[in-house]
């Protein structure tokens, strides 16, 4: 299902009509937004709450899932410059013990400066020594 919505607006999704009779859960989606053209595309926060939920304030996660086992998962992330990305920092771990392929890791961001910013993480099976890599970049709201 796609919808264009303006910043701070919000869609009602009735799951009742398509999920609970297809038997997705939440575990088999993922809902995410973005700004910009398809070719530079920026990911922004987007909440999801049960209707009549009490909307509450939340640090930002981006939630990645490798396609493989993955021994090690780890992420950084960038400043953004007029050109792309500038600089990353040092990797952080994502992820403290192995995971199945398709487990959601949840990746904390709440340390990240409030505005366009460059996050890459990369995962490793354990019986590779090559790492899959995704970049993306991603607006983090103010406080």
């Amino acid at each position: 299902m796609d919808a264009v919505l303006p910043a701070g607006s919000t869609i009602l999704w009735p799951v009742r009509d398509v999920l609970l009779p297809a038997s997705l859960s939440d575990s088999r989606l993922g809902i995410f937004g973005w700004k910009g053209p398809e070719n530079g595309k920026t990911l922004v926060p987007v909440r999801v709450v049960a209707q009549g939920a009490p909307v509450t304030s939340a640090s930002p996660f981006l939630i990645v899932q490798a396609t493989f086992d993955a021994q090690q998962v780890k992420w950084r992330s960038a400043p953004t410059g007029d050109n792309g990305c500038l600089a990353f920092g040092a990797w952080h771990d994502a992820i403290q013990r192995p995971v199945t392929a398709s487990w959601p890791i949840a990746i904390d961001l709440s340390k990240l400066p409030a505005g366009l910013n460059c996050v890459e993480a990369a995962a490793q099976s354990g019986g590779s020594m090559e790492w899959e890599t995704l970049k993306l970049r991603l607006e983090i709201p103010s406080p």
